[in-house]
């Protein structure tokens, strides 16, 4: 039982990210202010989504893949499959 991984496959790992992503631009969106305090231009908000996207799925990508690595070892010294 040492071996096994939290997450049994990457497709996990990158649904749990996305969906997570999801989350905070949702939560990050300015609903009350009418999208004018950033930029007149849709376009520039389009533009500010994508790139906060992308950043936002590769930050939550790295977050995640650390937390599972950190939980493992931490399994495996509870489990003293370590030594």
């Amino acid at each position: 039982m040492c071996g096994n991984s939290i997450l049994k496959n990457k497709r996990e790992l990158y649904i749990i990210t996305v969906l997570f992503s999801i989350f905070f631009i949702v939560i990050s969106t300015p609903w009350d202010f009418g999208f004018t305090f950033f930029a007149d231009k849709m376009e520039a908000w389009w533009l500010h989504y994508i790139v906060g996207a992308v950043l936002c799925i590769y930050t939550m990508w790295a977050f995640v893949r650390a937390l599972m690595i950190l939980l493992s070892h931490e399994r495996h010294h509870i489990e003293g499959c370590n030594g």
